[in-house]
C-alpha cells in the first residue's frame, strides 16, 4: 500500500524539517543582531511551535491538510529569509568557529554529548552505532494506515531534541547576562549532563518543550528590560504562555513568570510604554495569540509519549506546613536520584549513590520527626548536581546576586513554596520541577565565577558532568 511505505519515512522528513525550520531561524535571529545562544534559542522554540501549531490544527479541524498547509507555509518562509539573509551565513559561521577554537575542550565535550544523546534519541540507529536506542520512540506502523497518528509520533523526536538543545542553549544565553563565557560554559554542561533530561526516555517530549519555553520567555524577558521591542515582548507572552499546559498545576508555573515579568517590566519601563507597544502592532498581537490558542490545549492528549490520565491525579496536601516541610524533603531528594544503570560495569556506581541518598534521606526524615521514612522515587531524578551544586548556587543567589538576577530567584523560591504548599507530594510530580531546576541552572554561573573557579576546577567539573552524562546515557545504550 503506497500509504503505509510513506509512514516509514515520516521520521526522516520530520527530522529534515526541523533542521530547515532551525537553520533558517538561527541565521535570520543572527542577522537581527542577537548572539549565537539566543539566536540558537530562539529557532530551536520556533520549530517546536512550528510543529505543534501543524498537529494541533489538524486535530482541532479533524483534517489532515493544516499539517500540510503549514509545511509548506513554513518552508515557503524559510526559503524567502533564507534568500533575504544569505549574505551573512559565512560572517555567522566564522564566529561559531572561532569560538569553538577559543574553548575547544568545553565545546568538545558540550558536542560528543549532544550528539550522543541526538543518536540515542533516534527510531533506528545507524549501522555504525553499536547502542540500542530509547524505546520510548517507536517506529510509527505501517499497517495502520493512519496519516495523522504516524506523524504526531513522527514529530515526538525532532520536538524532544529541540527541546532538549533549547535548555542548553537558554541557560548559556542567560549565563552570559552574569557571568563570563567559561562559567556560563559550565552551566550549560551542568544542565545538558542533568539525568532526567539527558535520559531520553525520562521526561516527555511536552515537559522538554515547556522547560525550554521558561527560558525561552526569562531571554526575551532580559532582553525587552535592556532594549524595549515588540519583537520580544511578542515572544515573551508566546513563550509564558508556552509554559502553559493541562498538566495538574500547569498554571503555576507560567503565573509565576507572568507576575516576575510585569514586576520587572513596570518597575524598569512603568506600564505605559508597554501598551504603546502592544497598541503599535496590535494585529500581529491578535495573530499571535489566536495561534496559541489553536496550538496548546490539547498537545497532552495527542502529543505521543506522555503520562496517563489516571497517573495525573493530584491530592491537595493536607497537613499544612509540617507536610510541605515534608514534601520539600522528598522533592529533594527524589530529585537528586540517578536509577543504577543495569550494566556489571556501571551499576556499582549507581547502587553506592543510592545506598549514600537512602541513607541521608533517613536520617533526615528521623532528624525532622517526619511520619513515612520510605524513599521517595521510582525513577531517575536530576542527578547528584541538585543537591551538590545548583540549590546552593540558588541559595547563593538569593543573597548575593545584583537585583535582576535576585529577582529571578525569589520568583523561583515562591514557585517552590507553593509547590510544596499547594499538592501533596507524589513521585509523578517531578514534572514540575523541570522548569525551576532549568532556571536555577543558570544561577550556577554566578556561582562560580572564573576568579572563584580556576581552570583546573572548570576541567574538573566538566569531566564529572561528562561522567553523569554518560551514565545517564548508559542506562539508554545497555537497554537489555
Amino acid at each position: 500500500m503506497p500509504c503505509a511505505k510513506w509512514l516509514l519515512w515520516f521520521p526522516q522528513i520530520a527530522a529534515m524539517q526541523a533542521v530547515v525550520f532551525v537553520a533558517v531561524g538561527w541565521l535570520v535571529c543572527r542577522a537581527s543582531g542577537r548572539t549565537i545562544a539566543e539566536s540558537a534559542l530562539y529557532a530551536l522554540m520556533a520549530g517546536c511551535f512550528l510543529f505543534r501549531l501543524g498537529v494541533q490544527s489538524s486535530h482541532f479541524l479533524n483534517h489532515l491538510w493544516p499539517i500540510g498547509l503549514t509545511h509548506i507555509l513554513g518552508n515557503g518562509i524559510s526559503a524567502i529569509l533564507l534568500y533575504r539573509n544569505h549574505r551573512h551565513i559565512g560572517h555567522s559561521f566564522r564566529f561559531a568557529i572561532d569560538f569553538f577554537r577559543q574553548h575547544p575542550i568545553a565545546m568538545g565535550m558540550v558536542a560528543t554529548g549532544i550528539v550522543l544523546r541526538c543518536l540515542l534519541s533516534t527510531v533506528e540507529s545507524p549501522a555504525w552505532f553499536p547502542f540500542a536506542v530509547s524505546e520510548r520512540f517507536l517506529k510509527p506502523s505501517a499497517e495502520t494506515g493512519d496519516l495523522f497518528s504516524a506523524w504526531v509520533q513522527a514529530t515526538l523526536i525532532p520536538v524532544d531534541v529541540m527541546g532538549y538543545l533549547a535548555i542548553g542553549f537558554g541557560v548559556y544565553a542567560l549565563s552570559r547576562r552574569h557571568a563570563w563565557p567559561p562559567a556560563a560554559l559550565s552551566a550549560m554542561i551542568v544542565a545538558l549532563s542533568l539525568a532526567r533530561w539527558a535520559h531520553p526516555p525520562m521526561a516527555s517530549s511536552f515537559e522538554m518543550s515547556i522547560t525550554a519555553a521558561s527560558l525561552l520567555a526569562l531571554t526575551a524577558l532580559y532582553r525587552f528590560l535592556e532594549h524595549p521591542s515588540i519583537d520580544d515582548g511578542l515572544v515573551l507572552g508566546v513563550a509564558i504562555f508556552g509554559c502553559w499546559s493541562d498538566f495538574p498545576l500547569g498554571w503555576l508555573f507560567p503565573s509565576v513568570l507572568a507576575g516576575l515579568s510585569l514586576f520587572l517590566i513596570q518597575r524598569r519601563h512603568g506600564w505605559h510604554h508597554l501598551i504603546d507597544l502592544l497598541a503599535a502592532r496590535k494585529w500581529v498581537v491578535l495573530l499571535c495569540l489566536v495561534s496559541l490558542g489553536v496550538s496548546m490545549p490539547l498537545w497532552r492528549h495527542h502529543g505521543g509519549d506522555f503520562l496517563e490520565q489516571d497517573v495525573l491525579v493530584m491530592r491537595d496536601n493536607a497537613d499544612g506546613l509540617q507536610g510541605a516541610i515534608q514534601n520539600a524533603v522528598q522533592y529533594g531528594f527524589q530529585s537528586a536520584y540517578i536509577e543504577p544503570v543495569r550494566h556489571a560495569w556501571f551499576q556499582p556506581a549507581g547502587e553506592l549513590w543510592k545506598t549514600a541518598l537512602g541513607t541521608m534521606y533517613i536520617k533526615t526524615v528521623r532528624w525532622l520527626g517526619m511520619k513515612e521514612a520510605r524513599v521517595p522515587w521510582r525513577e531517575s531524578g536530576f542527578g547528584p548536581f541538585v543537591l551538590l551544586l545548583i540549590f546552593p548556587s540558588w541559595v547563593y543567589a538569593l543573597i548575593r546576586a545584583p537585583r535582576r538576577l535576585k529577582s529571578v530567584a525569589v520568583a523561583m523560591a515562591l514557585y517552590g513554596v507553593l509547590l510544596c504548599l499547594i499538592p501533596a507530594w507524589n513521585p509523578e510530580n517531578l514534572y514540575l520541577l523541570s522548569p525551576m531546576v532549568a532556571v536555577c541552572c543558570v544561577m550556577v554561573s554566578f556561582f562560580l565565577p572564573p576568579w572563584r573557579f580556576s581552570k583546573a576546577g572548570q576541567r574538573l567539573l566538566h569531566l564529572a558532568c561528562l561522567l553523569i552524562w554518560a551514565y545517564s546515557l548508559a542506562d539508554v545504550a545497555f537497554l537489555p
